[in-house]
């Protein structure tokens, strides 16, 4: 399989998007880890077969968002027994 990708900005680095083509053919899924070379010229991409896909860090908590959680309410003012608290 040959398809054309093209280079785009990414921040200060340049990234390209792998078509899902190459996606299912290779197992890949978002995550991933993968090991990438440049020999004779060719960039070589090789997915880690070892590694599992590392999942993403939560954000820390607001102030508010810790308040409310602290006092049993959602994000929306909303408590759990579904009663507004104001």
């Amino acid at each position: 399989m040959i398809l054309t990708v093209y280079f785009r900005r990414w921040g200060n680095s340049l990234g390209i998007r792998l078509p899902s083509a190459v996606v299912r053919e290779m197992h890949l899924m978002d995550g991933a880890a993968a090991e990438l070379s440049v020999q004779d010229g060719q960039i070589l991409i090789r997915p880690k077969q070892s590694a599992l896909p590392q999942r993403r860090q939560r954000r820390p908590m607001s102030f508010y968002e810790q308040r409310a959680k602290e006092r049993g309410l959602s994000s929306l003012g909303a408590t759990d027994a579904g009663i507004m608290e104001i």
